[in-house]
């Protein structure tokens, strides 16, 4: 038969498969969907699950009370500033010489606060000493300035211990998150590895569907492939993202190493 000829057969011979092929595309397809949907609502469970992890959930209302803390006092310390411009540079010698206002270790300020101790409380008592060092020996034109300047550096202290409480805290969502989404994954681990037994099983199903097509390449000499248009169908159905999330499957348990055997991977 001439190649030609050969040619026009194949082609009548694929509008004869074309009904059926589609009707097995159209089966893979919702197939597939209500796959895609069951797994949606999986993924949305768990991730419910994982914001309302309690803990995640205790840390981000602790980090959210602070800040709000914070942008109050760091209001407060613009208005006593305000209040003391006047005898700022008569204070600012003590102050810049002392280069403190919140005496004592900072950490363990901030700890307590975080643990929800009262503010106020954790700040005036870490500023006691004051009273006998810096404020004793500070000279001011007026008696009542001094109460200023202790209100002041008050402010000062309570935005620089919650700054470095903020900081301390983001570290603790941080890692309270990155437990959550380390047990999140594990909570998946059943349903993923269902995925790809399923998606393993797609990828046989296809090598079959297309088997007949992928051996015109053999039926033909290699002269006569080019005037096949399309030309046959690939030999790799997988691609390199693919292959290698099969791989981290088998690698992470999901998969046995078997279960890959007879699949064609790039």
């Amino acid at each position: 038969m001439p190649p030609l000829d050969f040619i026009r057969a194949f082609r009548q011979y694929g509008k004869e498969k074309i009904g059926e092929t589609m009707k097995q595309e159209q089966k893979l397809s919702e197939q597939a969907s209500a796959n895609m949907n069951a797994r949606r609502a999986e993924l949305a469970l768990a991730r419910g699950q994982l914001d309302r992890s309690r803990g995640y959930s205790e840390a981000t209302k602790v980090l959210s009370n602070l800040e709000a803390a914070l942008s109050e006092h760091s209001s407060a310390l613009e208005k006593m500033k305000t209040k003391t411009s006047r005898i700022s540079e008569h204070a600012s010698r003590y102050i810049d010489r002392q280069g403190m206002c919140l005496p004592g270790d900072i950490t363990a300020i901030t700890n307590e606060i975080i643990r929800g101790a009262d503010l106020v409380s954790v700040i005036t008592k870490a500023r006691l000493p004051l009273d006998q060092s810096l404020y004793r020996n500070l000279k001011l034109p007026e008696p009542s300035d001094l109460e200023l300047v202790k209100d002041l550096d008050f402010e000062r202290a309570a935005v620089m211990a919650l700054r470095e409480a903020i900081r301390l805290q983001k570290t603790i969502v941080a890692a309270t998150r990155r437990q959550s989404i380390v047990e999140f994954a594990r909570s998946l681990d059943g349903g993923r590895a269902i995925l790809a037994r399923k998606l393993l099983a797609a990828i046989r199903e296809l090598d079959d569907l297309v088997g007949e097509d992928r051996g015109l390449a053999q039926q033909l000499e290699p002269t006569e492939v080019q005037f096949l248009h399309p030309a046959p169908f690939p030999m790799n159905i997988a691609s390199q993202e693919l292959r290698d999330w099969l791989f981290e499957c088998v690698e992470q348990g999901l998969l046995q190493a078997t279960e890959l055997n007879g699949i064609r991977l790039p």
